[in-house]
């Protein structure tokens, strides 16, 4: 088939497995108490990642998400504070 056109050209979004995906979520979940050591390591474990364009907060003053961008798809990561949810005593 010989495109003519871009229109011609069907877009498929990049997007990121499964097993990658749980893993970002599970790194910014431990590290949800320091956002900037949380996204540094999102970074880390993305490099070798062709797929991620680029990663970075959703406010750069008051950090609720991290955003991880592929060609077509972001995905958000949101920086929520562990709590431990103490059992009832009888």
């Amino acid at each position: 088939m010989h495109v003519q056109s871009l229109y011609d050209e069907i877009f498929k979004p990049e997007q990121i497995r499964r097993d990658q995906r749980n893993r970002i979520r599970e790194i910014v979940k431990t590290n949800s108490a320091n956002p900037s050591i949380a996204i540094g390591l999102v970074r880390d474990y993305c490099k070798g990642n062709s797929k991620v364009g680029f990663i970075r907060f959703d406010n750069p003053t008051n950090p609720q998400n991290i955003l991880v961008f592929t060609e077509g798809t972001t995905y958000y990561y949101r920086l929520t504070e562990t709590k431990r949810i103490e059992p009832a005593t009888l």
